[in-house]
């Protein structure tokens, strides 16, 4: 017979669930600044996991790769242009 498990007992808290106050923080440098959960991640100081879970259990929508490079060009884009013709 297996013994039962106690991982985390009574108390046992996520901890995505320690960070749910800065989400708009998270939110921000995400939709925004574009930035990747590694780059939030070393930004913040926070696990990129941990950002990951936490904006998976509150139903935000994550981009994929390729969203976030179109959304980064789309941005880029006036600046690049300009510096362009500022060149040429």
């Amino acid at each position: 017979m297996l013994p039962e498990s106690q991982w985390g007992g009574e108390d046992f808290e996520r901890r995505s669930k320690q960070y749910e106050d800065r989400l708009d923080e998270f939110l921000d440098l995400y939709q925004n600044k574009l930035m990747s959960f590694f780059e939030m991640g070393q930004a913040t100081g926070v696990d990129w996991w941990v950002i990951r879970n936490l904006f998976d259990q509150n139903n935000i929508r994550i981009y994929s790769k390729e969203e976030i490079y179109k959304l980064r060009r789309d941005r880029d884009f006036p600046i690049l242009y300009i510096f362009i013709l500022i060149k040429v």
